[in-house]
């Protein structure tokens, strides 16, 4: 292909089926219109929840659960478990995202997100901040140091599962990442 192996050119195609789901084309498209073509076999993303709270990741588990998609979750209990690791890690290509509570003993999310942003072999992995806190000082500090989401925990059970779909669903399955050397 002209532009990007990783781009499929739709000629005149109304559908398209790419592993073996159809994708339907509207008349919009010209034979022109480019579609991102999707890999052959989807790969297991990793999502890491960094979360003290044993209640909260019962909660993340059985969100995670009813996904459809496969997602592997694996659960630290505080910062200082995550950079640990992180360090020792074979996987870190395979980290779709790391949701990332603030408030924890020993090692706290601010202070894993100002590690991770000095580290060029992870300040590529996205990390969402999934906590209580919703100050404003709190918010500019995580973006700040790299956080590439805020996410308040919503009190409602259902908002709080959808909340954490929705995470899951967006940096495993939508979101491209690079390669973290």
């Amino acid at each position: 292909m002209a532009r990007n192996s990783n781009l499929l050119k739709i000629n005149s195609l109304k559908t398209l089926n790419c592993n073996s789901q159809p994708i339907t084309m509207h008349n919009s498209f010209t034979s022109d219109a480019y579609v991102l073509k999707k890999m052959a076999t989807r790969q297991h993303k990793k999502v890491i929840l960094v979360e003290d709270n044993l209640a909260d990741v019962e909660l993340v588990k059985i969100s995670v659960r009813e996904l459809t998609m496969p997602v592997e979750l694996i659960h630290v209990g505080d910062g200082q478990e995550l950079l640990r690791f992180l360090k020792t890690s074979t996987i870190l290509n395979d980290i779709g995202v790391i949701l990332l509570d603030l408030n924890m003993p020993r090692v706290s999310g601010l202070d894993v997100l100002r590690h991770m942003h000095k580290d060029p072999a992870l300040n590529k992995i996205p990390v969402v901040m999934f906590t209580t806190s919703n100050s404003r000082t709190d918010i500019m500090k995580c973006y700040e140091l790299g956080a590439k989401a805020f996410v308040c925990k919503p009190l409602d059970i259902n908002d709080f599962n959808d909340s954490i779909r929705s995470i899951v669903e967006f940096w495993t399955s939508v979101n491209i990442l690079p390669v973290v050397n």
